[in-house]
This record gives C-alpha cells, structure tokens and sequence, in this order.
C-alpha cells in the first residue's frame, strides 16, 4: 500500500513544480538536485524513484512532533493538509505543503516543518526573522505565492533546540520565481528541451551514450585543458606533502587520541569512530586534513 501511494504521488509530481523544485531550478541544490534533474524528472515516460536518504527519513518522521512543539509554543490550531494545491491559474505550478495554521485572529497561513543539524546553525539567522537559508527561503516564498497566504511559519527543530522563523509576503521575490517557473515549464518541460548542465552529474546524465568519435579543441578549451593539467600537478605534489605531515604527526601522537599545543589549544585528533577505525582530523575549521 505505502509503495503504491508513493509511486502515485511521483507520478503526479510529474504535472508540476513544486516549492523544492523551485529552489533547484535556481541552482540552490547544486548537491541534491539541480534544474536538469527537475527535467528529467518531469520529462520521463516513467516514474523515476526517489532515493530517500537517512535525513530525509529522519525529517519525515519528526514533522508530527516539530508541528506539536510548534503548537505548544504559539497555541494557534494546526490543520493537516493532504491535497496538492495548484496555482489559480497555471495549474503546472502547485503547492504540497506540511500545515495550514489557522489562528484564532487573523488569516491563515502555511507551515513549513524543517530539521537541521547543529552544525548548519550558521546558515539561520535570528528567530523570528526571515532569516534561513535561500534554498528555503525560495521555498516559502513559492508556498506563499502558490497558496495566496500573507506569510508562512518555518519551525524548526536543531538538535535539542526548536526555533520559528517566518516569511512575509515578498512580492517582487515571488513575481520573479513565478516567471522562473512559467518560463521552465513552458520552454524545456513541454518542448522537452533540457536546461543547461551545471554539474558534471548532469552532464554524465545528458551525454550518457557516448560517440566513438574525435573532436578538435579551440583555443579556450585549450587553455582550460593546460590549466587542468597544472592543477592536477600540483594536487599531486601538494597530496604527497599533505601525506608525509600526516604520517608524521600520527607517528608522533602513536595512542594518544588529541595533540594540542603549549596553550591547550587542539591541533589535530586520531580517535576511532563507530566502525572501531582512528580517523585523523587536523583542527581547520573542524574539517579533516
């Protein structure tokens, strides 16, 4: 049953653009999804699966209890929203949202229900603003827009901490995604003319099948084809150094788990981790060597 839902719900994702696919067509998801994948998603004759990683499941299954807290702290009336909200007038734009909130004064508005890692505290500003990253900001906006609502909440729970932002109605941001939108669908979905690649993902994607044939290079790829070459060379040397430094502070901290200097101050760590391996971090920005 649950897989029979899912594959329904893929397939009438293929009729719209959604508040995700907003973010990615504007080149915010370079890492997850891009403008090709929305492509190639609502292009396809057949339902292409979607990958549900450990932080998407997570998120999934904290959205009941994000909403609770949320009520908890405003007192407003949560209302679950199970329907695919299509724009009044271009239906191949629509929204699926978490939450309608309705309080006792004063219009409804949307929820959006988000989980973070501690570490991406710095890409949220203070509560209360609208201050989150621009991948959700898009979002929102898109929410905004598609359900002709004056601002949307976004609740947030990071690690033990919940927080609530919201968006106010920005309406030149959402006039420009909405042209953005209209001018996807109508000139790459519906002509089946695929958006520009931008990552060497997507170019895999659209030169999968590959021709046993040469090419000439110009002049510029040329000079990108030496600047390459001197790159990777240098890579090269630089990985050989990054070794040896490597090799030789392990070798001096043996069993010891941290090196710090004279003041306390830690320089590098060689602990093990769940899988009983020493994995050696040295201390730049908490990012390994």
């Amino acid at each position: 049953m649950i897989d029979l839902i899912k594959k329904e719900w893929l397939e009438e994702r293929k009729t719209y653009l959604g508040g995700t696919d907003i973010a990615s067509i504007c080149g915010t998801t370079p890492q997850w999804r891009t403008a090709y994948d929305i492509f190639l998603e609502k292009t396809s004759k057949q339902v292409v699966p979607r990958v549900i990683n450990e932080a998407m499941e997570i998120g999934i299954l904290l959205e009941p209890f994000i909403v609770e807290l949320y009520y908890r702290r405003t007192k407003h009336p949560v209302i679950q929203c199970d329907e695919i909200i299509r724009h009044s007038e271009y239906d191949f734009l629509a929204a699926n949202i978490d939450r309608w909130v309705a309080p006792a004064e004063g219009k409804k508005f949307v929820l959006e229900c988000k989980s973070s890692k501690l570490c991406r505290k710095k890409e949220w500003g203070e509560p209360g603003t609208s201050q989150i990253p621009l991948k959700y900001l898009l979002q929102v906006a898109w929410y905004s827009l598609i359900c002709k609502v004056e601002k949307v909440d976004i609740a947030l729970l990071m690690d033990n901490s919940f927080y609530i932002y919201e968006y106010l109605k920005n309406e030149e941001l959402e006039k420009n995604i909405l042209k953005l939108g209209i001018h996807f669908w109508k000139n790459h979905v519906l002509k089946n003319i695929p958006p520009s690649p931008k990552t060497h993902n997507d170019l895999d994607q659209l030169y999968y099948n590959s021709l046993e044939k040469k090419i000439i290079c110009n002049e510029d790829i040329r000079l990108e084809w030496s600047i390459l070459k001197d790159l990777k060379n240098k890579v090269e040397s630089f990985s050989k150094k990054i070794d040896d430094s490597s090799f030789k502070i392990k070798d001096f901290m043996k069993a010891n788990d941290v090196l710090v200097d004279a003041n306390g101050e830690i320089l590098a760590t060689w602990k093990k981790n769940k899988r009983n391996n020493r994995v050696f971090l040295v201390k730049n920005g908490d990012k390994d060597e």
